[in-house]
């Protein structure tokens, strides 16, 4: 009998110890307006298309040659969305220098809040993001880098 009451203490100890885990994924569905997309495209055709939800959802569709599409999907952890939330508030100005290469290319990047497009990368492209701005879309960067397949922008902001 006493050792039954020991053995019971013993694992109701055991038991009352907390685990560690991971931080989870927050539920999310991707549905209305993306708070934040990446379209990345070659010419008239878009080749990459990366969307954020204010549900933490993000989808990513690269498209080949043919125009078939490869769908990932899944959630950002709420850290990383709530940096995604936070850089997007800041302002994001656009300037226009008054020197420029005359380079082109035939890859660019638009970058969109709630829809509506804030900045054009291109390779000598008239567009300059602002020092802000240019920190709120590295760390919105930061925060999806990492996710399957990769997150990327094939022409990178300017850095000042």
């Amino acid at each position: 009998m006493k050792s039954t009451l020991i053995l019971v203490a013993l694992l109701g100890t055991a038991a009352a110890e907390p685990t560690a885990s991971k931080p989870k994924p927050t539920e999310c569905k991707a549905s209305g307006t993306p708070i934040f997309e990446i379209d990345v495209e070659t010419g008239k055709d878009t080749v990459a298309l990366t969307k954020i939800f204010a549900t933490g959802a993000w989808t990513k569709q690269r498209f080949d040659d043919k125009h078939k599409a490869t769908l990932s999907t899944g959630c950002l952890e709420t850290a990383q969305l709530d940096d995604v939330v936070a850089a997007i508030k800041a302002p994001w100005n656009v300037t226009h220098p008054k020197m420029r290469c005359m380079a082109v290319s035939a890859t660019h990047t638009l970058y969109k809040i709630r829809g509506k497009q804030v900045y054009n990368a291109t390779l000598c492209g008239p567009d300059e993001l602002d020092a802000k701005a240019t920190q709120a879309l590295a760390k919105i960067m930061a925060a999806l880098k990492g996710l399957p397949p990769d997150v990327e922008s094939t022409t990178a902001p300017p850095t000042k």
